[in-house]
């Protein structure tokens, strides 16, 4: 009896020992799988690869400081790190921040970055297309593209910026009527999507002017998250894919019709533009919806940046009287008159294919909107391990760049820096990029001036750079100088009170638009009226 007892006592301790071995065997192999776990969350990186900038709070800061404040947070962390280019680590992923004027053009310039990866990315999210179109869009997406870069100059973009302005001037006040607008933003972007989109489907059967209600789907659409990235945005954002399926419907009745290969004299405007692309696409086997697909999202590349632009032109010209003056004056020379018989009245003819050689103060007013309102970060992906390098001699230092990586290619550290565009460079200043004081500084033979013309031409870069320059350039840079034109040329534009318009604040960022916003709590309240000028009549 005693032996039992004494052997079972063994036994328990024996499994005492046993279990307390296994409870010391699991921690061990918990806290070795949580130590890896806890290290996979972190970014390893080649030595020779940009600097990584870590959080301030572990693992999901830069997560949050992104969803918070979109492109202002990478302008932020460069204000506090100074770092010409830096790793970014997004949980276990990371990206490549760039945001020396320099390197920008490194990668402008380097074939092996491409954006490519990410229109076939966004292919992929695009559920109305048929698995054939996705199939081949990525085959015809540079073909298109080099379709819309060609169409967009000379004869055929003049035709398509008559058209704008035809759609545009009937918005415009009578002579002795003072319009009074509610919200300048809404007012202007309205009229401009109505008038982008007559430039692409023609004035007569564009469905944003047969169906009103397609201008404010576009801009709720806009609103949400147009990229598809993020899963969990679409969820929040059905209301964006009821808008986005709303336009959709109306183009897929547009391209039945087959307006855009009719001869009808009342489709003649339609752009040659939208004619070629559509005829590739349909000989490469998309059918009615895909069609309509595809371009609907060059409807989008064609207003999302385009339409800001074009009233931030407005805004930093109508709140400047002194700007407005000088604007006046040189938007003449773009002009060209004709009496109206037995009326005593004069019609001026604007010669759209010309303001941006007659014009350079409003091609400088452009330029300068545009440093100060790109706010966006430009996108390439790393198709092959590269190098991008800065610096000359002893100074100079090379950083490899990694396959499959992701890149920011920053904007706002190279539009904003004091070093390149002098003092305040925050405010507007119409000399930052006036052609013929670059020019002038060239012929005088300035060194000092020629060094700093270069640094801000390799500072600026609304529209991109390198093979991936933005085909649509032209097409965005005419609506704007045109538009601008016929406001300070023809009409009187002002607060209720009669004091010059305040220029808005910009709206918080959010990561799919490139260009600022006005904030929603601003006063954009103005009247408009026409100008008692003996110099202009009726605009046409």
């Amino acid at each position: 009896m005693y032996n039992q007892i004494r052997s079972a006592m063994i036994d328990v301790v024996s499994l005492s020992e046993n279990t307390q071995l296994l409870r010391i065997y699991s921690c061990c192999l918990l806290l070795i799988f949580g130590c890896w776990w806890f290290r996979s969350l972190f970014v390893q990186l080649d030595p020779r690869e940009p600097p990584a900038l870590n959080p301030k709070i572990p693992i999901v800061g830069h997560v949050w400081g992104l969803m918070r404040h979109a492109h202002g947070y990478i302008n932020s962390l460069y204000r506090q790190s100074g770092l010409s280019i830096y790793t970014l680590p997004l949980l276990h992923r990371k990206v490549y921040v760039i945001n020396s004027p320099t390197l920008v053009q490194a990668a402008f310039a380097n074939r092996r970055l491409s954006f490519m990866p990410f229109v076939v990315d966004f292919v992929k999210r695009m559920d109305e297309l048929s698995p054939a179109a996705r199939e081949i869009y990525g085959e015809i997406h540079p073909q298109v593209m080099q379709s819309i870069s060609t169409h967009m100059t000379g004869k055929q973009l003049k035709r398509m910026n008559s058209v704008q302005l035809k759609e545009f001037l009937p918005y415009l006040p009578e002579n002795g009527v003072v319009l009074e607008i509610e919200n300048l933003w809404f007012w202007l972007r309205d009229i401009l999507t109505v008038g982008t989109t007559s430039m692409l489907f023609g004035a007569t059967d564009n469905p944003w002017k047969k169906h009103p209600s397609l201008v404010n789907a576009y801009w709720n659409y806009e609103a949400g998250d147009p990229s598809r990235r993020f899963n969990l945005t679409a969820v929040g954002n059905r209301r964006t894919n009821i808008h986005h399926a709303t336009m959709h419907d109306a183009l897929v009745e547009y391209f039945a019709t087959c307006y855009d290969s009719s001869i009808a004299a009342q489709d003649s405007d339609v752009a040659e533009m939208i004619r070629d692309a559509v005829a590739l696409q349909r000989r490469s086997g998309f059918d009615v919806g895909d069609v309509a697909a595809s371009q609907l999202a060059i409807i989008h590349g064609s207003i999302v940046s385009t339409v800001p632009t074009a009233f931030w032109t407005i805004a930093y010209a109508f709140s400047q009287p002194e700007l407005l003056a000088k604007l006046r004056e040189n938007a003449l020379a773009a002009v060209t008159f004709k009496d109206i018989d037995d009326t005593g009245m004069r019609q001026a003819i604007v010669l759209n294919d010309q303001i941006d050689v007659l014009c350079p103060l409003l091609v400088a007013t452009l330029h300068e909107t545009q440093r100060l309102v790109s706010i966006g970060l430009l996108h390439r992906r790393v198709l092959e391990d590269t190098q991008v390098s800065e610096g000359i001699g002893e100074a100079k230092r090379t950083y490899l760049l990694k396959r499959g990586t992701a890149i920011f290619l920053a904007s706002g550290p190279s539009h904003r820096s004091d070093q390149i565009w002098g003092e305040a460079p925050d405010e507007f200043r119409l000399d930052r990029l006036q052609d013929n004081a670059v020019i002038q500084a060239y012929e005088n033979g300035q060194e000092k001036a020629k060094s700093a013309a270069r640094s801000r031409n390799k500072a600026y870069f609304p529209f991109g750079g390198g093979k991936e320059l933005c085909p649509g350039r032209n097409f965005a840079a005419s609506e704007a100088l045109s538009t601008l034109l016929v406001m300070v040329l023809g009409f009187d534009m002002s607060a209720p009170d009669g004091t010059p318009l305040k220029l808005p604040a910009f709206s918080p960022p959010k990561m799919t638009a490139s260009v600022a916003r006005p904030h929603k709590d601003a006063d954009l309240r103005v009247n408009i009226k026409r100008r008692h000028s003996k110099q202009v009549g009726y605009l046409r």
